[in-house]
């Protein structure tokens, strides 16, 4: 599950379905957006980070309470330059003009986007590999 948990609004289901079909021993991937990148891209693009975009928080505490799920390894991978780009620029363009495709609005989308690269902490994704017991 890359970059999909935190967009369910019925997780519970899906992971109740992810158990019934799993054996013991089965190996679950979870990436999720690191809590302080998303305030970061938040606060920078001046988003409110509720439905739809996302539906629920995760972190290595929550990730832990999964019924039936040990974590077996967890890692925090800061993204590229490119990547944090990307998140500002569809971010922007989500609130400012949803659906255009107007190339003159774009591109006012893209220069906003690179006047707030200036970030100065690191934006980071989480990665969990965990194993069914």
């Amino acid at each position: 599950m890359f970059q999909v948990l935190e967009h369910l609004d019925n997780f519970k289901e899906v992971l109740s379905k992810i158990n019934n079909i799993t054996t013991n021993k089965a190996k679950l991937l979870i990436s999720i957006p690191h809590e302080e990148a998303v305030k970061l891209i938040r606060n920078k693009i001046r988003i409110n980070d509720n439905p739809p975009i996302h539906v629920s928080r995760w972190n290595i505490e929550t990730i832990k309470r999964l019924n039936g799920w040990e974590i077996k390894e967890y890692k925090y991978r800061r993204l590229k330059n490119s990547e944090v780009f990307n998140h500002l620029f569809y971010g922007i363009r989500t609130i400012k003009y949803p659906k255009t495709r107007n190339p003159i609005k774009i591109l006012v989308c893209f220069i906003i986007a690179l006047t707030k690269m200036g970030l100065k902490t690191p934006i980071e994704d989480q990665y969990f590999y965990l194993e069914k017991i």
